[in-house]
């Protein structure tokens, strides 16, 4: 799918939002979500805006939004080699203690990538079921959307799940569109990078997620 059939699909989010069946996360970490960003971020705490790729599938592969008729929209690895292209754009924001939401430059920063559970045959729809759901869900201050960023070196990070701390963002295959929650190691598949996608330097830990390789 070209970015601009996408960029066309996904221009309903920015009107109402539809409503869908979602699990709500209910608590809070107060220490966290009610805190300011850390003091390595950008006053309000925007750490700024990424394409997320993965080492297994490459550079010219990226995380972004699909449009779904009637529901939030869905997340896909799609190839986007155009780093300008704002539909494979993410903005992380900084809560503190490395934690961030990651949300969706194409619907202003109102879908953000959530983590859940996985409903039998329903695919990535966050609900309940097993757990390995990851999605969009409406942003808010919740522990399902806040992910720890952990350099791994080499100018790669793990995405781990602040509400599931064991699992992290991945993908199952080089050929895989969708991506999952699997359990944390240290594989091609949970390796990303943070490729800032503005002419603003990165800042706190995703500036160690951009491809070059930590200093010593």
């Amino acid at each position: 799918m070209s970015s601009a059939t996408r960029t066309a699909g996904l221009a309903p989010i920015l009107g109402p939002i539809p409503a869908v069946g979602a699990r709500v996360v209910g608590a809070l970490v107060v220490g966290v979500l009610a805190g300011c960003a850390g003091g390595d971020t950008r006053p309000d705490g925007d750490a700024g805006t990424f394409r997320l790729t993965n080492d297994l599938q490459g550079e010219t592969v990226a995380l972004a939004p699909e449009p779904v008729a009637d529901a939030l929209p869905r997340l896909r690895m799609v190839a986007s080699d155009d780093a300008a292209d704002p539909v494979a754009h993410w903005r992380l924001t900084a809560f503190g203690q490395g934690l961030y939401r990651v949300s969706s430059v194409e619907a202003a920063e109102r879908l953000s990538l959530a983590s859940g559970y996985r409903d039998a045959g329903v695919g990535a729809t966050i609900g309940n079921g097993e757990l390995g759901a990851v999605g969009l869900d409406l942003s808010r201050k919740s522990l399902s959307q806040l992910w720890q960023v952990v350099p791994l070196g080499e100018g790669d990070c793990r995405l781990v799940s602040a509400l599931f701390p064991n699992r992290s963002l991945g993908v199952a295959s080089v050929d895989a569109g969708e991506p999952l929650l699997a359990a944390s190691e240290d594989v091609p598949a949970q390796r990303w990078r943070l490729v800032a996608a503005d002419d603003e330097a990165a800042d706190g830990l995703p500036a160690l997620c951009s491809g070059q390789p930590l200093p010593g």
